[in-house]
């Protein structure tokens, strides 16, 4: 699939080179916006298309989380939201490959700021429970209906409008779930939405 988008993408771009007139190049900016989401369609359904394998490793969460949100700044910033992260308690590094948490932090932060077009706040807390570590994730963005709670983690399934493609959270179970890790979401509409990680 991705290989014949890229050959319809490329055709209309050298059509975009000999037809000049401006309705032509508006209709043609169009298909290839179409076939770029495609693509990256294409993309995401891949990763899906296998089963996913835990790797060994250990991993600093704390600072890990450090990295991602510094990478986060600049869009945050543009959307007025502020993010704080709150390590309460230091939690031995824990038993996952590096790249697979980067992957379940960056989906849920990027949820949280598509959650507050307006602006707002993420405070992120790292602590100790009696069920082990927690990594927790509060924003004050537009919250989920409780009647699509349940839906949250479901592939395709998705609150925002032309945004994604309803995978990330879908990703960010299939990881835990594979580690053997807890998610838990909890939200209310117009006030926000916490997840829960429990190591």
């Amino acid at each position: 699939l991705k290989k014949d988008v890229g050959y319809i993408n490329g055709l209309v771009r050298v059509l975009g080179e000999i037809c000049k007139e401006k309705e032509a190049k508006k209709i043609i900016e169009n298909i290839i916006e179409h076939t770029e989401w495609m693509s990256q369609l294409a993309d995401e359904l891949s990763w899906f298309s296998q089963p996913f394998k835990k790797e060994e490793g250990l991993t600093d969460a704390a600072y890990l989380l450090e990295k991602v949100v510094g990478e986060f700044k600049d869009s945050s910033a543009a959307k007025n939201v502020k993010i704080s992260v709150d390590i309460r308690e230091k939690i031995q590094e824990i038993s996952i490959f590096e790249a697979h948490l980067k992957m379940v932090f960056t989906e849920i932060i990027k949820n949280s700021l598509d959650a507050m077009p307006q602006g707002g706040s993420l405070v992120i807390k790292i602590y100790l429970s009696e069920n082990g570590g927690v990594v927790e994730f509060s924003d004050t963005g537009r919250g989920i209906p409780a009647h699509l709670l349940g839906k949250v983690t479901k592939p395709f399934f998705s609150t925002k409008k032309k945004i994604g493609f309803g995978l990330g959270m879908t990703r960010v179970r299939k990881i835990l779930d594979a580690y053997g890790y807890c998610l838990t979401i909890t939200s209310e509409e117009d006030k926000g939405t916490t997840v829960k990680i429990v190591i």
